[in-house]
């Protein structure tokens, strides 16, 4: 009886094992297609983000019409980055205003503001991090206004659009949807995209 009892505990522990095994090999066996197909739509959508940013920014210079072209810019940013928030700022007889919005409300900037200023002296991507005090956004030459304009936006990147007469216009876009931060790709297919609207405001 005991020996009986010795060979159902062996056979019930083996059945567990090949329970077990067959349970591992079953979570690999559609595991692996599942993250095959996730690693393959995740490359798909980078490709195809930097594909439409990279085709705009070859698009944006033949564009000479401030309205289109911030128009252009704003849709075709929206789709690829996901960003729900921007705006597009433009150089006047009284400081940068408004031209376009999508998603927000925008006012004019002063031509003196700090915002301004920095874009100007830096000529790229400006990011900025409103959750972080130690953020340039808070320091003393930010005046409150521009600070609360810059959050009533949801400013996540100040983007200069210069030209041989220096600073023509800028945007700022806001949080992708998906929370994440814009990437040093992002910002470098950004200053492509920037470079080629200076040109074409100089232009218009």
């Amino acid at each position: 009886f005991m020996e009986s009892q010795h060979h159902l505990g062996s056979a019930v522990h083996a059945s567990i094992l090949a329970a077990y095994a067959a349970l591992i090999l079953g979570i690999r066996w559609i595991s692996g297609p599942l993250f095959r197909w996730i690693d393959r739509l995740f490359f798909r959508e980078a490709y195809s983000t930097e594909q439409v940013m990279a085709e705009l920014a070859d698009n944006v210079r033949t564009v000479v019409e401030p309205g289109e072209l911030f128009s252009t810019l704003g849709q075709r940013l929206s789709q690829a980055l996901h960003i729900e928030q921007i705006a597009f700022f433009l150089s006047g007889d009284h400081g940068f205003q408004p031209a376009y919005a999508l998603g927000t409300t925008a006012a004019a900037f002063n031509a003196d503001s700090a915002p301004v200023r920095r874009l100007a002296a830096e000529r790229e991507p400006i990011q900025l991090f409103l959750d972080d005090d130690q953020c340039w956004c808070y320091h003393q030459d930010v005046a409150p206004a521009d600070r609360d304009h810059l959050v009533q936006l949801g400013t996540q990147v100040l983007l200069p659009f210069t030209s041989n007469r220096g600073l023509v216009g800028f945007a700022s876009l806001g949080p992708k949807r998906s929370q994440e931060p814009y990437s040093r790709n992002d910002l470098r297919l950004l200053q492509s995209i920037a470079n080629q609207a200076g040109l074409a405001l100089e232009n218009g």
